[in-house]
């Protein structure tokens, strides 16, 4: 923000992403242009372009703080705490979030409103991120545990995943990368407004070791594997089990429970069936693979960028 506010752009960090697809921060430029919208002059990011890995400048555009922020960061102390809340969840499209959240951990706000700004965004994409059940709850989880908790979760995988090593998801890259630029982006926009809500503990918020191994066994998990937390149902789809999983963990059990019903019904009135698969108490199904029915699916890598609606206009 501070290279913005003297005329440059704002630089954008490299996400882990396949180069010939859209580029993962596209999501949540919405989010960086109303940070930037406290300042008083026109500002540009800088990042790589849609299917390239050349790098670009495109201009942020958002409307002001109200009342309008003359001076950021100077006249930050001036403007009331309600004020920024209010911009805040404006931005983040979020407006019942208090509500929604007044229960649960401060912490865990920035987060939160993270992936649920990255899913309302896909709900209107004409072509989207395959968000799955399980993929939510492998990242609920994450919130939930420590890291101890979490590199214990890795290391009872099957070994021919070679978890041992760092092991990654190639099927999961466009949505973590996507999620990562709105974790960015909504951690840029609170601290810009001198954080209404709380800061996050970014090793808790985005665990790549833990995210990449567990999403990688809802891959590749096959009949005669023996992990706790995962199975096959009658239909050979892979269930995750979050009890199975967090077994003797019993506060954290509880803390998921209670973040799953608010991350439900932040989202009951907003879009309708955003992940693909099944949930059923704390068990989450894989949808079934469309290429065992003769089907192909393309990537989402794969598909070229475009849309009618508002939210294309942007990526472009």
């Amino acid at each position: 923000m501070i290279d913005a506010a003297i005329g440059r752009p704002l630089l954008l960090p490299a996400l882990l992403e396949p180069l010939e697809g859209p580029s993962g921060w596209n999501w949540s430029r919405p989010l960086r242009a109303g940070a930037t919208a406290l300042l008083p002059d026109p500002v540009k990011e800088r990042g790589r372009r849609d299917g390239a890995a050349k790098v670009s400048e495109l201009p942020l555009e958002a409307p002001a703080l109200s009342p309008p922020s003359n001076n950021w960061p100077f006249d930050l102390p001036g403007l009331a705490e309600e004020d920024k809340q209010r911009h805040f969840r404006a931005t983040a499209d979020w407006e019942e979030l208090d509500r929604d959240w007044n229960t649960l951990p401060a912490d865990l706000v920035l987060p939160v409103a993270a992936m649920r700004y990255l899913v309302l965004q896909n709900g209107e994409a004409e072509k989207g991120l395959d968000l799955t059940w399980p993929g939510i709850a492998v990242w609920l989880m994450q919130l939930c545990m420590d890291s101890e908790a979490r590199q214990r979760s890795i290391e009872m995988l099957p070994k021919r995943l070679g978890c041992a090593k760092k092991v990654v998801c190639p099927e999961a890259f466009c949505w973590l990368a996507a999620y990562q630029g709105a974790l960015w982006s909504v951690n840029l926009l609170n601290g810009a407004l001198g954080e209404p809500y709380e800061s996050m503990d970014v090793s808790q918020a985005y665990d790549g070791p833990f995210l990449h191994a567990m999403l990688r066994c809802l891959v590749v998990f096959k009949e005669g594997d023996e992990v706790e937390g995962f199975e096959l149902d009658e239909k050979g789809r892979v269930v995750l089990n979050v009890e199975g999983i967090m077994k003797g963990q019993d506060a954290q059990v509880e803390l998921f429970k209670s973040l799953l019903a608010a991350w439900e019904q932040s989202l009951k009135h907003e879009v309708d069936d955003p992940f693909g698969g099944k949930l059923k108490k704390l068990k989450f199904t894989m949808p079934q693979d469309k290429k065992k029915k003769g089907h192909h699916k393309e990537s989402f890598a794969s598909k070229p960028a475009g849309g009618t609606n508002s939210f294309a206009a942007l990526r472009k």
